[in-house]
């Protein structure tokens, strides 16, 4: 072999064992899997954009999403058939630790803001639903967010039609005129049904108040975030995944705000989300408050002491040992 072959596969060694060294490295990153909800919801595009953008291996591991329908996804959770959840709302992560599951919020990525849908000029605050029809979804922590929210409005909830359904039977039924209004947990769905028939509609707010804001010690209220079993969390190995996720979380975040219209495209493209819709949602209702568990206290504890309990959605308020389950001491 002459020695000008013989340079010329040492250099062709030289470069493969270079290109495989990257890709060996991103193999043996370690790996995290976390369940999310289907899509189109916010759990489904924010935690599968992680991965779809990079954020994991830039902080170190693989992230890997299975979205489950939410029935599917809390009860694999609650069971223990999976350790982590990226899709858990406090309102729910109460409910499991008042049964007796040693789980924990980690982290809140959505702060809960509650909205009045309608199209009934007579209803221009939540005071004026009083004598009305408003179709709600009475069977999730959400409704029970937005009962007291009302009420605190001054709405008596006792003169106020309630009618059961889900979110999207509430506006089908707003649609045909069979409601004077309803309940939606997000400004998209407000903005889905304006695009049929603009103008017709008009959004109420909830949640972003003053009062609120002061009851909450200036957090809101937590909406939904990342969970996990408080003994998987524990081990060394498992908290420093979560602060990678953490940091990625953040900054998908920082995306959002900072390249808004590549982002909406991405979560178009994953969730089946409209571009436009969702573009008008983040510029006009900015929700994504992503911080511990911790910094969330009081906002948790207006929910397990108040709301929770005056909705229905669990038996008595949390107790102090309760507390110190569902809050995790997680520190980024």
């Amino acid at each position: 072999m002459n020695k000008h072959l013989k340079a010329a596969l040492g250099l062709s060694a030289a470069m493969t064992g270079a290109s495989l060294q990257p890709a060996l490295a991103q193999e043996n990153l370690p790996g995290l899997a976390v369940s999310s909800f289907p899509s189109p919801t916010a759990s489904f595009w924010f935690s599968h954009l992680i991965p779809k953008l990079g954020l994991d291996r830039k902080h170190g591991f693989r992230l890997t999403v299975e979205a489950k329908p939410s029935q599917v996804a809390y009860s694999d959770f609650i069971s223990g058939a999976s350790k982590a959840c990226y899709c858990i709302a406090t309102a729910a992560a109460a409910r499991f630790v008042e049964r007796g599951a040693d789980i924990s919020q980690v982290w809140i990525v959505q702060t809960n803001v509650s909205y009045i849908v309608t199209g009934d000029p007579a209803i221009k605050s939540a005071k004026d639903l009083e004598g009305k029809t408003l179709a709600a979804d009475t069977a999730t922590g959400a409704w029970a967010v937005a009962a007291s929210l009302i009420s605190r409005a001054g709405t008596d909830l006792k003169k106020v039609r309630i009618q059961p359904g889900s979110i999207s039977n509430s506006l089908i039924e707003l649609s045909r005129g069979r409601v004077d209004a309803a309940v939606a947990t997000s400004a998209l769905d407000f903005i889905r049904i304006n695009q049929e028939q603009p103008d017709k509609y008009r959004l109420i707010v909830l949640g972003n108040d003053k009062a609120t804001f002061e009851a909450t010690g200036g957090k809101g209220i937590p909406y939904w975030g990342f969970g996990a079993w408080n003994e998987w969390l524990r081990q060394p190995a498992n908290a420093d995944l979560s602060r990678k996720l953490y940091a990625a979380s953040i900054d998908l975040i920082g995306l959002l705000r900072s390249d808004t219209d590549r982002i909406a495209g991405e979560v178009a493209e994953v969730a089946k989300v409209d571009k436009q819709a969702f573009l008008a949602e983040t510029r006009n209702y900015w929700t994504y408050h992503l911080g511990p568990a911790s910094d969330y206290e009081k906002g948790i504890r207006l929910l397990g002491s108040d709301f929770l309990p005056a909705g229905k959605q669990i038996d008595a308020p949390l107790t102090e040992s309760a507390y110190r389950t569902l809050i995790s001491d997680f520190k980024p």
